[in-house]
């Protein structure tokens, strides 16, 4: 329950943001709102609190139950326990061999969905969405002040609602309106599981290419050549391995992200084998790329697109070359899945890099992989 990019540590709330909290929530409870679905929204009224804190709050509410929960999957499984302190409480979880300090808290899967409804303005109106009368009222109420996107206003029209019952009780009811059910771990729409089931057979990919580059200094030529290697390695589990099955949830694309992590778990392997530094989304100071591997100085970067990215060509012309900027390397690769939808886009690509190219000023590498949708050979005549 929560994120977290470099540790498992839970964000908390401290002082500062406890107090504000208890502030709003008395401020809507005074309203006569005693819905304890309001601290679903509670992202919508204080900065800072996000999905994670919402998350750990969760967490420790129902510290107790989750507590008894995996106690008794871990007596089901003779798994072993230890008692840890909980809000001032002995808590039995299972034991954990990383770190004994820490416990680990099983969770059943039902209480588990994507992210929280609504943290921001914006999800207020994705929620909406889903009704069409209380979407008529909402933006009957403040669709057109909204739509100027002003933060100063946005934050008058935050006030307004804290202090108006009805308004308060609009969103509340946008809320509900999203369906109530837990992530569906079966057909996995995100990507979250299905990537990690391929981690074991990557491993176990070792062809002879890679031999020449053991136990040796890397040099940015080397870094290049191993990063082609890896792009193969991937065409070659993606189009002929069956691999491109993954970016897919029934007829309908997964999302990029999910592509970002079966990436990743191609190219973790060869990365640690060969004692390059893998960094999924290094923030280059424009943004995070989605990967950089590098040794010491030398860095190749690389920038994964679904070819129904609205942003497919713009982000090759402009955003890569930022971060090639600010990474201080003129090295990188746009990599595109492409999911048959892609229309002149990559010929477009194409077209502008050999353009560039020409006018001496070469652009990053494009590499292409077929992602689509494969019809089954017993379906075929």
């Amino acid at each position: 329950m929560g994120y977290g990019a470099a540790s498992i540590q839970g964000s908390g709330f401290g002082p500062y943001l406890s107090d504000n909290l208890i502030n709003n929530a008395k401020e809507i409870i005074d309203l006569g709102v005693n819905d304890p679905d309001l601290f679903l929204v509670l992202a919508l009224f204080e900065e800072g609190i996000g999905p994670d804190r919402i998350s750990d709050m969760t967490a420790n509410i129902i510290i107790e139950d989750l507590s008894v929960f995996s106690e008794k999957i871990c007596s089901f499984l003779k798994i072993n326990t230890d008692e840890f302190s909980c809000n001032g409480k002995l808590l039995k979880f299972p034991t954990n061999p990383v770190n004994p300090k820490l416990p680990i808290i099983l969770l059943p899967k039902e209480i588990l969905r994507d992210l929280p409804i609504a943290t921001d303005w914006d999800g207020v109106s994705s929620a909406a969405a889903q009704n069409q009368d209380i979407r008529d009222k909402i933006n009957k109420a403040i669709g057109d002040i909204w739509s100027t996107k002003s933060r100063k206003v946005k934050s008058f029209i935050r006030d307004q609602i804290r202090s108006n019952k009805n308004a308060f009780n609009l969103i509340l009811a946008a809320m509900h309106e999203v369906r109530k059910a837990p992530y569906d771990y079966e057909n996995d729409p995100e990507g979250f599981i299905t990537w990690q089931k391929y981690i074991r057979e990557i491993m176990d990919i070792r062809p002879g290419a890679f031999q020449k580059w053991t136990n040796k200094k890397l040099s940015i030529e080397d870094i290049i050549s191993l990063v082609d290697e890896i792009l193969l390695q991937f065409k070659l589990l993606v189009e002929k391995k069956g691999l491109w099955k993954e970016f897919w949830a029934g007829d309908k694309n997964r999302p990029e992200k999910s592509a970002q992590r079966l990436f990743f778990a191609v190219a973790d392997s060869f990365c640690k084998a060969y004692d390059l530094d893998l960094s999924p989304e290094a923030d280059s100071g424009r943004g995070p790329v989605d990967f950089k591997v590098s040794q010491g100085n030398k860095k190749v970067l690389i920038e994964i697109k679904l070819s129904n990215n609205t942003n497919l060509v713009t982000g090759y012309i402009n955003q890569l070359e930022l971060y090639k900027e600010s990474e201080e390397t003129a090295h990188a690769v746009y990599l595109i899945i492409d999911l048959g939808n892609s229309g002149k886009k990559e010929d477009e690509l194409l077209r502008i890099k050999n353009e560039y190219n020409s006018k001496k000023y070469p652009l990053s590498q494009i590499y292409i992989i077929d992602g689509s949708r494969k019809i089954s050979a017993s379906k075929t005549k």
